[in-house]
């Protein structure tokens, strides 16, 4: 038993300090050496749990995020709106906008492609089951559907918080909720 408290704790700081080095230097500054030493977990304790660097990143990035729940205002409006400010909030935080950075753009790394499209497929299920519950209930949804309203909405937050520098606020998210719903023409629900 003590042997599994101990292979936990091990786990635990190792992840901690994965993500420590992800929120202070991205992705580059994720080493094994650099784990090592800033978890106090011996390289071969490590490598142990994790084949490489690439199967370490790739366990703690694939559950460093939440799961986005899905919002139900009871219109599309709300629930894009609740959509655009949740995003807005994890992009305000540093800890959680480093790791959206690094799954995201994954400083090119290819061995977080399969990070990147699942964390992109499962926010996009939550907007098809907001498109889809809207569409049911007979409401107007934009043209594009989820990938429309995603685009609209990730663009200026993502923009706002890695290009210019600055936590997107949630009138910013508002603003891009109501684009992503008034900026294109919209479909009739009985499609």
């Amino acid at each position: 038993m003590s042997g599994d408290l101990r292979v936990q704790r091990s786990r635990t700081v190792v992840t901690t300090a994965v993500l420590d080095l992800i929120v202070a230097g991205g992705l580059g500054a994720v080493t094994i050496d650099a784990v090592s030493a800033r978890s106090g977990v011996a390289k071969t304790t490590i490598y142990r749990h994790w084949a490489s660097r690439e199967e370490l990143l790739t366990d703690v990035l694939g559950t460093a995020l939440p799961e986005q729940p899905v919002p139900d205002t009871g219109t599309l409006a709300g629930d894009v709106r609740a959509l655009a400010r949740g995003l807005a909030a994890g992009l305000s935080d540093a800890r959680s906008a480093a790791l959206l950075a690094a799954i995201a753009f994954g400083d090119g790394d290819p061995a977080l492609d399969d990070v990147r499209h699942e964390a992109t497929r499962a926010r996009h299920a939550v907007v098809r089951t907001v498109v889809e519950r809207a569409r049911r209930r007979g409401e107007g949804v934009p043209v594009d559907g989820a990938d429309g309203i995603i685009r609209s909405i990730a663009g200026p937050l993502f923009y706002r918080r890695f290009v210019e520098g600055v936590a997107p606020t949630a009138t910013l998210a508002d603003r891009a909720a109501d684009r992503a719903l008034n900026g294109t023409a919209v479909a009739g629900g009985a499609q």
